[in-house]
């Protein structure tokens, strides 16, 4: 039990290593077999981590040019919360995704933190319902649907990938991308993505792209593509958490497309465009129902 729950914790972590040493017990997840319930926690909390692994490689590329850590405590993020000053058992993946393993021997419930703030939005990152200060949580491991509580910060565009197809650099060659949106209380959210080839240690071939989103418009822009293969790069899906009036139009750089879904019981729009490549500026605009 307890080794599962720990690679539902080390997964996460920036660099993950299942560390071991000459003469102790086998600990790694194939050990237990490869039905066994180690073994399927373990590599659907790395499939998770996977999956956000855009997002992380650019939360690398912001620490190393601005500063400031990858893994970090709530209180980096809300220093003037006290009640942020004591949680040790939560940690933030940059500034928007959190993660709440449960490490207690027989729990399968836990209190979870969602610090307060003036636009600050909590999305439960499985359901996408909004949460927001002291709430408990459940991750049962003979639950094969339950994982690693995440939650994520609203304000914040998360770019994904598909675990099942990326786990290398040369199973990128699909080059297709998902943005993830959560709206704050203004409707708004921002975030960025780093591309590279994965493998060159020359740290000028990369490219750059910053997303913002407003009320009723997300744009995409290029700021630095000296990364040539970016230009395959394309983005097939976007969710658009906290989407409060039904949509009735979007548009895509000025033409109308009826490829959306509008979900109003979790004010959610799915957004699916075609052929849209990351290095052309674009502007996505949507519109509520007209009467």
């Amino acid at each position: 039990e307890m080794c599962a729950r720990w690679h539902q914790l080390g997964a996460f972590y920036p660099f993950s290593r299942n560390h071991n040493i000459i003469g102790a017990l086998d600990q790694d997840p194939g050990s237990w077999g490869t039905d066994s319930l180690v073994a399927r926690v373990a590599r659907d909390a790395i499939k998770v981590k996977y999956s956000l692994l855009p997002y992380i490689y650019s939360q690398f590329y912001n620490s190393y040019n601005q500063g400031g850590t990858v893994a970090r405590p709530l209180w980096h993020e809300f220093p003037t919360d006290e009640q942020a000053l004591g949680v040790d058992n939560q940690f933030l993946l940059g500034p928007a995704v959190l993660i709440s393993p449960i490490l207690e021997e027989g729990a399968i419930r836990r209190t979870v933190y969602l610090p307060p703030g003036d636009d600050t939005i909590w999305y439960d990152a499985i359901t996408g319902e909004k949460k927001s200060g002291l709430i408990e949580v459940e991750s049962d491991l003979q639950n094969p649907s339950h994982t690693t509580p995440l939650h994520i910060r609203g304000g914040y565009i998360l770019p994904i990938q598909d675990p099942e197809t990326k786990n290398t650099v040369q199973q990128r060659a699909t080059r297709a991308l998902s943005l993830l949106v959560y709206l704050d209380s203004k409707s708004e959210a921002r975030g960025n993505l780093y591309l590279d080839d994965g493998e060159s240690d020359n740290f000028n071939l990369y490219s750059q792209f910053d997303f913002q989103a407003a009320p009723g418009v997300m744009e995409l822009e290029t700021v630095m593509n000296n990364y040539d293969d970016a230009q395959n790069w394309r983005i097939d899906f976007i969710r658009i958490n906290g989407v409060q009036d039904p949509v009735g139009k979007v548009e895509i750089n000025g033409e109308s497309t009826n490829l959306f879904n509008y979900y109003p019981d979790m004010e959610i729009l799915d957004i699916l465009p075609q052929n849209l490549a990351i290095t052309e500026a674009s502007i996505i605009t949507w519109q509520p129902d007209q009467p």
